[in-house]
């Protein structure tokens, strides 16, 4: 199983933004959004791992 590193928490509305703007500085990560940890209803949380060799 990938390990997945927690990056930061963004706004909810502005999580697929951060997403793509990040995959394209980093092309060799994938980014993921999950349910922030704070009980803040309006943030999720980033994280991102390795590709995998397809």
């Amino acid at each position: 199983m990938d390990k997945w590193n927690y990056i930061q928490d963004v706004k909810k509305e502005k999580a697929e933004a951060f997403c793509e703007d990040s995959m394209k500085a980093h092309p060799h990560l994938v980014y993921r959004v999950a349910t922030a940890r704070s009980n803040n209803p309006g943030m999720v949380a980033v994280y991102c791992c390795e590709k995998g060799s397809e």
